[in-house]
């Protein structure tokens, strides 16, 4: 899996606001900006106006304060750009409240003066330094006014003024006994002043009860509003008001009070950040949750849907023809088979693309290998076994067969060999290639071939035989190698042949490989009846030679040959050549000597012997 390296919130902030810069801003990039710039402030060390001169015991001191100072200036301004219209209303106790929720206590001063409430504008001045005294004292009040049936008198703007002194951001009770006129409405803020949940949190964080201490406290007594349906401003995502998705904004700050022990119940990554999701994109969802896992690793987390995700966007990265980013994806996958498994599949899909490697400084050089192997770490052999697939689809078996010597796949790279590459070559006699070929496999062939007697070693000692009958140097070793070469030859043919005739006698059962290679084996069983033929003359040349009695040796070899042919089938005559019946290969060629057969007997042998020694 790969390694998760912290990376600064701040970098991503940066990053997002160049492409912005580019590509123009959207709704989209715009959250995704408001996200990083959450995680930077919650998350980030760093300094700034809010630490400037501050020795490095101060700094850690008031770590805590300075933290909600720079979460309380992002809030208001995230709630000033996204409600311009609502904080720039006709004045009035309403308008006040949406500048309080938006922390713009001075402009609530001056709207409630300019209504004449310069009473109730002095007590909202002093909302930032309100402590818990203040607002028990402020919540005595409400209660007396309420005894005293004097609340009905006042409107429910003003009232709602009188809650956020009193620290209740979220139901302000009314009275339902008693006389018609004492009577007075209950009313959720949020609810009645069309207030959202960032608004709502924004009063809970300044004006609530946890108003003095730090951020966990205000995330903790907020989520306690939602889970008592006090607070009716529910931190859905943005579109969506029905689900059970929350917004990613809320989730941060849950994952931020979870890690200082506030939040037993934190929310579960990466599903907590599904509603970043898009059709088809799920880059913004992957990028956070491997941001936020990399800086928190104790944040409760779902290997299974972290591996889907990284699947996922390798999809889409895939079809868009960016392998490299696809590969990057999958090395998030936690189970090491699985990404094995993507891995491989996603580079066969791509391999025509992938650099080329039998010029391996060509391919070195080239900056797509570089990070494949370099900066992704992807073995080499997997990219070869990939490019093995490419040139086995696009019918190129020379290449295909390097690519799989390359990427040390011995047993496919023998399949290779005998089924496509070495047949082709004895068709057009190309044995330097078999040679080469089999050159390739190293010298631990028979370790790593378990068949390679009646596969590649036939076909190379074919091609040896072959290559040293056509040439003028003899470099087809000695006698005895040469007649060991023939005998592995016949006895490979042979089983080879019992293979093909347990398989059947229809040609096209196994397909057009099959075929072709019935076909080579055939010729081949003919060419090495060839060798031995004149083999055989060869003998009887050199007997003449030594003045033997050849004319005595030949006629009692006739009459023996004569013999043992009236005990087997006789063989037809082509031009001068003799079919016999190769089992499982098919017939089999021989040239014909002395009006009859060069086939040599063992009763021929005995009769040669007799007449040395006659």
């Amino acid at each position: 899996m790969a390694k998760q390296k912290p990376l600064k919130f701040s970098t991503f902030c940066e990053q997002i606001r160049q492409r912005d810069q580019q590509v123009g801003q959207t709704d989209e990039s715009n959250l995704e900006l408001h996200i990083y710039e959450l995680a930077h402030v919650l998350f980030d060390k760093y300094d700034d106006k809010f630490s400037k001169g501050l020795n490095p015991s101060q700094k850690s001191k008031y770590a805590e304060r300075i933290r909600k100072d720079r979460l309380s200036e992002f809030w208001t301004t995230l709630i000033q750009e996204k409600h311009v219209e609502q904080l720039q209303s006709t004045p009035s106790e309403e308008n006040a409240i949406a500048l309080l929720s938006a922390h713009q206590i001075h402009d609530a001063c001056h709207r409630l003066s300019d209504l004449g409430s310069l009473h109730l504008s002095t007590m909202i001045a002093q909302l930032d330094a309100a402590d818990e005294q203040f607002q028990s004292d402020m919540a005595e009040q409400l209660q007396a006014w309420r005894d005293q049936n004097m609340i009905s008198e006042m409107s429910e703007p003003i009232r709602a003024l009188y809650e956020l002194l009193a620290g209740n951001t979220t139901i302000s009770e009314g009275k339902s006994q008693g006389p018609l006129e004492n009577r007075a409405s209950t009313f959720s803020i949020s609810e009645r002043f069309n207030l959202n949940w960032m608004q709502a949190f924004g009063l809970c964080l300044w004006y609530g009860k946890a108003k003095n201490r730090n951020i966990e406290d205000a995330v903790k007594e907020f989520a306690e509003n939602l889970a008592s349906k006090q607070e009716s401003a529910v931190p859905f995502p943005d579109g969506d008001s029905d689900g059970e998705q929350q917004h990613p904004l809320w989730v941060l700050l849950q994952l931020y009070a979870a890690t200082k022990g506030a939040q037993e119940d934190a929310p579960t990554l990466p599903q907590a950040l599904a509603p970043l999701a898009r059709p088809f994109d799920n880059r913004i969802p992957f990028q956070l949750h491997h941001a936020l896992v990399a800086n928190i690793p104790t944040l409760p987390i779902s290997s299974e849907l972290a591996d889907k995700l990284a699947i996922d966007l390798s999809f889409q990265l895939s079809a868009s023809s960016f392998p490299l980013g696809a590969i990057f994806a999958l090395m998030h996958i936690s189970d090491t088979n699985m990404r094995e498994h993507h891995i491989r599949d996603l580079l066969i899909r791509h391999a025509a693309t992938l650099p080329q490697m039998l010029d391996r400084k060509a391919a070195e050089i080239d900056k797509q290998w570089q990070i494949l192997i370099e900066k992704l770490k992807i073995p080499a052999t997997w990219i070869c076994r990939a490019k093995a697939f490419y040139f086995r689809a696009i019918h190129q078996s020379l290449n295909e067969l390097r690519y799989l010597l390359l990427g040390q796949d011995w047993v496919e790279a023998h399949e290779c060999l005998c089924r496509r590459v070495a047949p082709r070559a004895v068709i057009e006699e190309d044995w330097d290639v078999i040679k080469a070929m089999v050159g390739q496999f190293g010298n631990h062939i028979k370790e790593r071939v378990q068949d390679w007697g009646t596969g590649g070693g036939m076909y190379e000692d074919f091609a040896v035989l072959i290559n040293s009958d056509n040439s003028t140097t003899g470099d087809g070793g000695g006698c005895q190698e040469r007649e060991a070469r023939i005998k592995r030859l016949q006895s490979a043919l042979e089983e080879v042949g019992r293979a093909f005739k347990k398989r059947g006698s229809d040609l096209m059962a196994g397909g057009l490989e099959e075929l072709e290679q019935r076909v080579v084996c055939q010729e081949m069983a003919r060419r090495v009846a060839d060798v031995v033929a004149r083999e055989q003359v060869r003998d009887v040349f050199v007997f003449y030679r030594l003045s033997l009695p050849l004319g005595m040796i030949f006629a009692n070899w006739l009459t023996s040959f004569q013999t043992e042919t009236k005990q087997c089938p006789r063989a037809a005559t082509y031009g001068g050549r003799e079919t016999w019946s190769c089992e499982g290969v098919g017939p089999t060629t021989l040239p014909c000597h002395y009006g009859s057969s060069s086939l040599r007997t063992a009763a021929f042998d005995e009769r040669i012997q007799t007449g040395v020694s006659g």
